[in-house]
């Protein structure tokens, strides 16, 4: 199942983490240095649910650049 996360701050990042290292194929809509530092080093979590550091399978900043998706989740500011 391919998973996009929209938006992979505090929330978006714990999802998309999780996800991952269960075994989703999950993509990532992020934006400038924090897509930047995604790519490079993955997904770092560190929260009550364990603490590690995973690879998603790509990060985009704009969504259209990101193959289909099964599932979408929209985890952004409510302003946004």
């Amino acid at each position: 199942m391919r998973i996009a996360i929209v938006g992979a701050g505090g929330v978006g990042g714990l999802l998309a983490g999780l996800l991952a290292r269960a075994g989703a194929e999950v993509v990532v809509v992020a934006r400038g240095a924090h897509a930047d530092a995604i790519r490079a080093r993955g997904v770092h979590v560190d929260s009550p649910l364990g603490r590690f550091t995973t690879r998603v399978a790509s990060v985009a900043e704009d969504p259209a650049a990101l193959v289909r998706a099964d599932a979408v989740l929209v985890a952004v500011k409510a302003w946004q």
